[in-house]
């Protein structure tokens, strides 16, 4: 279901919330309505940070990838229940140092149903990237993706298709990256499904429904699955 990060860890949240949480419901047949069935992404965040040497109380993000490298050599992720998200503060970074003097030094064993196969990979771009998407997709697994976005895209919402304003968004003359989950995609709309991770008040109820061109445009790097019959 659709939750709400409060600092920089989207890559924790579209890996280790998103297809690890995926996984295990789908193995168990068990819809992750409740956090005991849901991996926890602020923890994961600060593991990953320590095992990539990233500095304490900073929130640089990460890579999806290597987050979910870092999730296999772990042995899975605690669940929200023994290791729930940190709360809102009173800014981005106050909520960093949260989760840091939270989890900094704390260990919590991982729960084995978060331990997923090996996973894969896709290119979305290109002339073959819609039909990688839509065999991973129809095979039954969402993917998690790093992209840029638009300057508009924060603000979208209603369940019509998103085309956005063409204006990356851009902090220190780069453009801002951003992780999220593809779950579905609809060639009537030519729009891919997307699940985001800053609550039900973005878009339609939390999901969007981006058109394929600035999809395809906006994406960066390969995208990450785990296969539905690992």
């Amino acid at each position: 279901p659709v939750a709400h990060q409060y600092f920089g860890d989207c890559y924790a949240w579209s890996t280790v919330y998103g297809l690890a949480t995926f996984y295990a419901a789908q193995k168990s047949q068990t819809p992750p309505t409740t956090p005991d069935l849901q991996a926890a992404p602020d923890y994961a965040n600060v593991r990953y940070a320590q095992a990539n040497k990233i500095p304490t109380n900073s929130c640089p993000g990460g890579g999806v990838s290597r987050c979910l490298d870092w999730l296999r050599s772990n042995g899975g992720a605690p669940s929200l229940a023994a290791a729930p998200n940190i709360a809102k503060q009173s800014s981005k970074d106050a909520t960093c140092g949260k989760d840091w003097s939270t989890y900094g030094s704390r260990i919590i064993p991982p729960d084995p149903r978060f331990n997923i196969p090996p996973y894969k990979t896709i290119q979305l771009k290109g002339a073959d990237g819609l039909k990688n998407l839509r065999t991973v997709i129809a095979a039954g697994s969402p993917l998690a993706y790093g992209t840029n976005y638009y300057t508009d895209f924060f603000t979208y919402k209603g369940s019509g298709v998103y085309t956005g304003n063409g204006e990356i968004r851009k902090q220190g003359g780069k453009p801002v990256g951003h992780a999220m989950m593809v779950i579905g995609y609809d060639d009537t709309r030519g729009a891919v499904r997307i699940q985001n991770s800053h609550g039900t008040s973005f878009g339609d109820k939390g999901y969007i429904w981006m058109a394929y061109d600035p999809f395809q445009k906006l994406v960066e790097g390969p995208a990450c699955y785990v296969p539905n019959s690992a």
